[in-house]
Formats: structure tokens, sequence, C-alpha cells
């Protein structure tokens, strides 16, 4: 997960840097609003995934 979580932060990054040769002031801060709800939307499926792993291991262990 935290892999997957710095290719996610990465790739939003590469996004930025590119819309920054592109874009206007404007553009720019309506872009940089859009990556961040983003990063926001990967945090948090990133954390129902690991909760959803943790309950999994929890229910295994309990059946043991």
């Amino acid at each position: 997960m935290e892999r997957r979580s710095a290719l996610i932060e990465k790739t939003l990054q590469r996004q930025q840097e590119a819309g920054e040769m592109y874009l206007d002031s404007t553009q720019q801060r309506l872009f940089n609003a859009m990556l961040d709800r983003q990063r926001e939307q990967a945090r948090v499926e990133l954390a129902s995934w690991r909760a959803e792993l943790e309950a999994q291991e929890r229910r295994r262990a309990r059946t043991r």
C-alpha cells in the first residue's frame, strides 16, 4: 500500500509539473485543486483498503 501511495503521489506530481508548462495562473490554481482532490480520494481509498485487509486478518485469526 505504501508503494501504491508513493506511485500515486509521483503521478500527481508529474501531472502538476506538466500543467505548469502550459496553464496560466488561474488554470493552474484550478488544476492544482483538482489534483488535491485526487490526492485526498486516493488517501481515503488506501485507508479503506488497509482497514478491509486488517478486518480480514482479524476474521482469519478468530477462525484459527
